[in-house]
């Protein structure tokens, strides 16, 4: 094309007239020109601002049960196993004071039997003695010689005697020490039987608690409109308005916060503050609050608080404008501790 040009200015410059026809322009312009490519027409975005933050807050609070529950478990092993040292440690030594006291028990049978020997064989002598006093005695008693033996025979009799007493009483020591021993001895025997029992115990729990597993954390993608549960037919605005007018005095007025994880945390409120109305075990919203509901006035920005509670159907457009065609009732639980915890969902179909 360059070199056309040069041509062209050349024979221009000589002279030469050149017959250029506008068509021809033209065609050489459709035939450099870049053609345009027509813009796709705008598509009306939906945005549904309850989903992603909804997801998002479902994705956290189950990392956080599984954090918490992977807590709670690591909690239990090391408290199971503290126990588990704690009475194997109690339990050798019980095992240790019951080999002790075995040993003291054979020491002490051991002496009370030496000490029984003694007292038999001091027996035996102290009784010869005796005899052999008797006999002297009855033998010639004015004999000098006599006299000196009887006196040398009652002076043994009366160690043998001391001797005898002696032995007596440390042979009632040694039988109470073995009688002590032996008492202690069966205390402990129980005492280490059953540290053993809770040792087992605590191993076998302790195993247990190894083998669970803290739930798995699923992957959640947009979730999609829960059905209707079977068994249960929406009701329409008025039939709600009408149901709360019989029961007013059954209604308990809640208000709702996203909590940790998900379960919602309720709190009682006032008439015009609170988001929704327990009757029972049934949950609506408050139509004294969003009373803007009966007159399709009501903004999303404002039933966005009910979104932990209900499904939210049919809003496309945030910025839009909705009134209440039809609901599910959620069910909310009164637990033991006087809080509320939800059972199931409901649903706000808006029109």
């Amino acid at each position: 094309m360059l070199e056309f040009y040069q041509d062209f200015y050349l024979l221009e410059d000589k002279g030469i007239p050149l017959p250029i026809s506008s068509t021809s322009a033209n065609q050489e312009e459709e035939t450099v020109s870049v053609p345009e490519t027509a813009a796709p027409e705008p598509q009306p975005v939906q945005t549904s601002s309850a989903g992603p933050y909804i997801v998002g807050g479902i994705g956290c609070g189950v990392a956080l049960i599984a954090a918490a529950l992977c807590a709670v478990l690591f909690q239990k092993l090391s408290a199971v196993h503290h126990d588990l040292q704690q009475k194997k440690t109690e339990a050798d030594s019980a095992s240790q004071k019951i080999q002790q006291l075995e040993h003291q028990l054979t020491e002490t049978r051991n002496a009370q039997k030496s000490a029984l020997e003694t007292i038999q064989s001091l027996q035996d002598n102290y009784q010869k003695i005796i005899a052999d006093i008797a006999e002297i005695q009855i033998g010639s008693s004015q004999s000098s010689d006599s006299s000196e033996e009887l006196s040398s025979l009652i002076e043994k009799s009366r160690k043998y005697q001391e001797s005898l007493e002696y032995h007596d009483s440390v042979l009632r020591k040694l039988q109470s020490a073995q009688e002590f021993s032996q008492q202690t001895a069966e205390t402990l025997t129980q005492q280490y039987a059953s540290l053993s029992a809770a040792v087992n115990t605590l191993q076998t729990s302790l195993q247990q608690q190894k083998q669970q597993k803290p739930a798995p954390v699923p992957e959640f993608s947009m979730p999609a409109p829960s059905p209707v549960p079977s068994g249960e037919i929406p009701i329409s605005f008025d039939e709600m308005l009408d149901l709360l007018d019989q029961k007013y005095n059954q209604a308990v007025f809640l208000s709702v916060t996203s909590g940790m994880g998900m379960q919602p945390d309720f709190y009682e409120d006032t008439e015009r503050k609170a988001h929704v109305i327990l009757i029972e075990d049934r949950c609506y919203p408050n139509p004294y609050r969003f009373v803007n509901l009966e007159k399709q006035q009501e903004t999303y920005s404002h039933l966005a608080v009910l979104a932990p509670v209900f499904d939210l159907r049919n809003i496309a457009d945030g910025n839009a404008k909705y009134g209440l065609d039809s609901l599910l009732p959620a069910v909310v639980e009164l637990q033991e501790d006087n809080s509320y915890s939800l059972r199931k969902k409901g649903v706000l179909s808006f029109c």
